[in-house]
C-alpha cells in the first residue's frame, strides 16, 4: 500500500507540468483517473506476474473502457460508456493528437481529442512506476518516471512553463521520502532476526540514523547539483531561448502560401465592389475592424510572414479553446455576419480572446482556425462564405493620434529597413529637427506627410492617376510626384518605414473603417468595399502596439506643378541617434550594430569547431555536476589512505595499515559482528595473508617488542594486495560500488565499533576482548 501511495504521489506531482497545457477541471479528471486506472492495471500485472507484453495489452484494455470518458467525453453515452465515434476519436488522438498539441495555442481545455496525450502519458507512467517498484530488484529506478512525465510536460508544454522550479522541487521532495523509505524496507527485510556471526541486529534507533544519512545525502547531491548548474549558467549563460517541442514541429498553416491583404486594397474599390456590402457587424464599439497585420515588406509587398523569417506575424497556431489576451485596451464582443468577402484572413476588433461560429459551417470553420497572439491576426483556411456567422471576444488595441504621437518612446531600437524608397530619407529631412525625441520627430513627419499628400484611387476616369501597389517603385514615385498622390495603401507603407528609419518597431495594418458616430449607434455596421482601410502600428514602451493613421484627409487633388527648386534635399543631418555618425546614409546599419562592416567572414571550420567545443564544455560540466559526489568520496579516501601510510611512526603504520585493510572489507560489504577480533575480520577475507597482517597489527598492540621500518612496508604490501584480491572476487560493477561506498566513512546501515588500535600493555598484563 505504502508503495501505490508514494507512487501515485509522485505522478500527480509530475503531472502539474501538463497543467500550463491545457488549464481545466477536465485535465484534473483525466490525471485522477488515469492513476486509478494505472493503479489497478499494475497491480494485477503484479499479482499475475504479468510479462511486459500482457501487462501493455492490459493497458490497451484499460484505456479503450475508460478513454472516452475520461478524455473524449463529448463522444461518451450517458457520460461512462464508450460509443463507437468516440472510440474511433481515442484510436485517432492516440496517433494525431501528439502533433496536433503542439501545432495549436495553449491553454487547449478539452478541445477535440488533445486530452488524449495527457491520458496516456499519465497511465503508462502510473503503470511503469508501481510495477517497477513491486516487481524490480532495483526499485529505486522507479523514481525515473515521475521524473521523464515532468519533463515531458515542459517539452510540450508553452514557452513559460507555470513554477518549474517549484514542482521539480517537490517532485524531489517526494521522490526523497519514498526512496528513504524503499531502502529501509530492504535493509528490515535483509536484516537477520539472530545475532550470527557476521550478520548485525538492527535497531530502531540504527533505522532512524541511516533515514537521516540517506536525506542528508541526497540534500547534499541535490545543493551541489544546483550549485554548480548554477554557477554554470552565470559563467556560461545560454545564448538563446528555451527551446521547446512546438518551435521543431512545422506549422500546418503558412502565410505565405497567400498572397498579401494589402495588395488586395485597390480591387476593393473597383468598380461594383465598392458598394458591396463586404461584411455586416454588430456590437462595435470603435470605427475600425482589422483584417490582417503585415510586419514584412521585402521591397515589393508588404506581408505576414511564416515561422522562418524573423517575424512577429509569422507564427500562427491553432486556437482550439480561448484566451487572455496580455494586452492593454478596451474589451469587445462583435458578432460578424459575412457578405461579398470570400478570404482566409478572419475580420475582427483586434487580440482575441474567443471565437464562437454559428451555423452549417461552425466545425469545418473551427477546425482551419489558425491564430497569432503576437500581432492578433486569424486565418480560416476553409475560407469564409457568404452567410459565415461568428461571434469574436477580444481586445482592441490603443489609438494614438499623430499629435499624440510626439508623446510616445520606442519600446527597443529595430534595424533600418533595408528595403526603403531613396527618396525616403530627402523626405525625412524636410520634417525631422536634430535632437528631438523619435517620437517628435515620427509625428512632424506624419503631420507633413497629411499636409502635402492626396487621396486618389485611380479607379474612376475622373480621378488623378494613381497606380495601385505599395512596392519600392511606387513609394518612390508617390515622393516623387508633385502634388503626392495616392490613397491608404501607399501612405500606410511609407509611414511604416518612415517609423521603422526614426526608431519605432513598426507594421501595417489592413482592414476597414467606418463612421465613428455609426459605430456609436450600437447597431449594426455594414462595410463596403469603400471602407477598406490601412495603417500603422507602432511599438511604443510602457504601451505595446499603438495605432495610428496616417492617411491624408481627403481633399480636392490640385494640377500637376512643376517641381519646386527650393525643395532640393539639404545634406542628411543624421535621423536618429547621435552616436550614428556616418557620412553615407545609403550604407547605415541597425544602431545596435556591433559588429565592424569590414570585419572578415569567420572560417566555418573554425566555427564548427567553436560549436563543437561550447558542446563539449556543457558536457564536461553536466558530467561533473552528477559525478562530483562520488569524486568527493574517492578524494576523501585517498587522503584518507596516504595519511595512514605516512603515520609517524612503524608501528602506527601498521595499525593504521590494519584499519585501511578493515575499512576494505566493510566497501566491499563484508560487515563484520560487533566486538570482533582482528582473526576473525581475517576470516571473514579468507586468505593467508589477511591473518598475517593480523598477527603484525596484534603484535603492535600487545607485544613489547619495537617493530622496524621493514614490518610496516611489509603490513602495507599486504594491505595493497589484499585489497587486490578483495577487487578480484566481484565484477567492475562490485568494484565501481565499493570505491564510492560511505560505509568505512561511517555511513553504514548499523552500529558496528571498527577495531582500533588498542593500547599497550604493561609487562605481565593480558589484552582485553576490546583490545583483541
Amino acid at each position: 500500500m505504502g508503495t501505490l501511495v508514494a507512487s501515485s504521489a509522485a505522478i500527480l506531482v509530475a503531472a502539474v507540468a501538463l497543467w500550463p497545457i491545457y488549464e481545466s477541471p477536465a485535465l484534473v479528471r483525466v490525471v485522477l483517473g488515469a492513476v486509478a486506472v494505472g493503479q489497478i492495471v499494475a497491480v494485477v500485472g503484479t499479482v499475475r506476474r504479468l510479462g511486459p507484453w500482457w501487462l501493455a495489452l492490459l493497458s490497451t484494455i484499460a484505456v479503450a473502457l475508460v478513454g472516452v470518458p475520461l478524455a473524449v467525453p463529448s463522444q461518451s453515452i450517458a457520460g461512462f460508456l464508450p460509443s463507437a465515434g468516440g472510440l474511433v476519436a481515442l484510436a485517432e488522438g492516440a496517433v494525431l493528437s501528439w502533433k496536433r498539441l503542439l501545432t495549436i495555442v495553449t491553454p487547449v481545455g478539452d478541445y477535440q481529442a488533445l486530452l488524449v496525450p495527457a491520458l496516456l502519458l499519465v497511465l503508462a507512467a502510473t503503470v511503469i512506476t508501481t510495477s517497477v517498484a513491486l516487481r524490480a530488484r532495483v526499485p529505486d529506478t522507479a523514481a525515473i518516471v515521475p521524473v521523464l512525465l515532468l519533463v515531458s510536460g515542459i517539452v510540450l508544454g508553452p514557452r513559460e512553463p507555470v513554477l518549474p522550479v517549484a514542482t521539480s522541487v517537490a517532485l524531489a521532495a517526494v521522490l526523497l521520502l519514498w526512496l528513504t523509505a524503499l531502502r529501509e524496507r530492504r535493509t528490515a527485510m535483509a536484516s537477520p532476526s539472530s545475532g550470527a556471526t557476521g550478520s548485525i541486529v538492527f535497531t530502531g534507533r540504527d533505522r532512524r540514523r541511516s533515514a537521516v544519512a540517506s536525506v542528508l545525502a541526497a540534500v547534499a547531491v541535490v545543493a551541489v547539483a544546483v550549485g554548480v548548474g548554477a554557477g554554470a549558467t552565470a559563467l556560461l549563460p545560454p545564448s538563446a531561448d528555451r527551446a521547446i517541442a512546438r518551435d521543431a514541429v512545422e506549422k500546418p498553416f503558412s502565410p505565405r502560401e497567400y498572397p498579401s491583404p494589402l495588395s488586395t486594397f485597390r480591387a476593393y474599390n473597383a468598380a461594383g465592389e465598392a458598394d458591396s456590402v463586404v461584411f455586416t457587424v454588430d456590437g462595435l464599439s470603435s470605427s475600425r475592424v482589422r483584417l490582417a497585420v503585415m510586419d514584412d515588406f521585402d521591397g515589393v509587398v508588404w506581408g505576414v510572414g511564416d515561422a522562418e523569417d524573423p517575424s512577429d506575424s509569422g507564427s500562427f497556431e491553432r486556437l482550439p479553446f480561448r484566451l487572455d489576451p496580455a494586452v492593454d485596451g478596451a474589451s469587445s464582443t462583435v458578432t460578424v455576419t459575412v457578405g461579398s468577402y470570400d478570404g482566409v484572413w478572419l475580420p475582427g476588433v483586434g487580440y482575441l480572446g474567443s471565437v464562437d461560429f454559428d451555423g452549417a459551417r461552425t466545425g469545418v470553420l473551427s477546425d482551419s482556425l489558425y491564430y497569432n497572439a503576437n500581432s492578433g491576426t486569424s486565418a480560416v483556411t476553409a475560407g469564409l462564405q457568404e452567410g459565415d456567422t461568428y461571434t469574436v471576444e477580444g481586445v482592441e488595441p490603443a489609438t494614438a493620434t499623430i499629435e499624440e504621437v510626439a508623446g510616445l518612446v520606442p519600446a527597443s531600437t529595430p534595424s533600418r529597413p533595408r528595403d526603403a524608397p531613396d527618396a525616403l530619407l530627402d523626405f525625412l529631412d524636410r520634417y525631422v529637427t536634430a535632437g528631438d525625441g523619435a517620437g517628435a520627430n515620427l509625428s512632424s513627419v506624419l503631420d507633413g506627410l497629411a499636409s502635402v499628400g492626396y487621396i486618389s484611387h485611380g479607379v474612376d476616369p475622373d480621378e488623378p492617376s494613381s497606380p495601385s501597389g505599395h512596392g519600392l517603385d511606387r513609394l518612390s514615385r508617390l515622393l516623387s510626384d508633385t502634388p503626392m498622390v495616392g490613397d491608404a495603401e501607399q501612405y500606410a507603407s511609407l509611414a511604416a518605414l518612415a517609423a521603422r528609419q526614426l526608431g519605432f518597431p513598426s507594421r501595417v495594418v489592413m482592414g476597414f473603417s467606418h463612421d465613428a458616430g455609426d459605430a456609436e449607434s450600437g447597431g449594426p455596421v455594414a462595410f463596403t468595399g469603400s471602407d477598406v482601410a490601412a495603417w500603422i502600428e507602432i511599438e511604443v514602451a510602457g504601451s505595446g502596439w499603438v495605432a495610428v493613421d496616417p492617411t491624408p484627409a481627403e481633399r480636392p487633388v490640385p494640377e500637376e506643378q512643376p517641381e519646386d527648386p527650393s525643395l532640393i534635399a539639404r545634406p542628411y543631418p543624421d535621423l536618429q541617434p547621435p552616436a550614428d555618425d556616418e557620412p553615407d546614409r545609403s550604407e547605415q546599419t541597425a544602431p545596435d550594430s556591433s559588429e565592424p562592416e569590414d570585419q572578415a567572414a569567420v572560417n566555418p571550420i573554425l566555427e564548427i569547431l567553436l560549436r563543437i567545443a561550447r558542446v563539449l564544455s556543457w558536457v564536461v560540466i553536466v558530467v561533473a555536476v552528477i559525478l562530483s559526489p562520488f569524486i568527493a568520496v574517492v578524494a576523501a579516501k585517498a587522503r584518507r589512505r596516504a595519511l595512514r601510510r605516512r603515520a609517524r611512526d612503524p608501528e602506527s603504520r601498521i595499525t593504521e595499515g590494519w584499519r585501511e585493510f578493515r575499512d576494505a572489507v566493510v566497501d566491499y560489504g563484508i560487515e563484520p559482528p560487533p566486538a570482533s577480533t582482528r582473526h576473525e575480520v581475517a576470516t571473514l577475507h579468507g586468505s593467508r595473508g589477511a591473518h598475517r597482517l593480523a598477527v603484525l597489527a596484534d603484535r603492535v598492540a600487545f607485544s613489547d617488542l619495537e617493530s622496524s621500518p621493514e614490518d610496516a612496508d611489509r603490513a602495507w604490501r599486504l594491505v595493497d594486495e589484499l585489497r587486490r584480491t578483495l577487487g578480484e572476487r566481484v565484477d567492475r560493477r562490485g568494484r565501481m560500488l565499493a570505491l564510492v561506498s560511505l560505509r568505512s566513512l561511517g555511513l553504514r546501515r548499523a552500529r558496528s565499533r571498527p577495531a582500533g588500535r588498542a593500547p599497550r600493555r604493561a609487562p605481565g598484563r593480558k589484552g582485553t576482548s576490546d583490545e583483541r
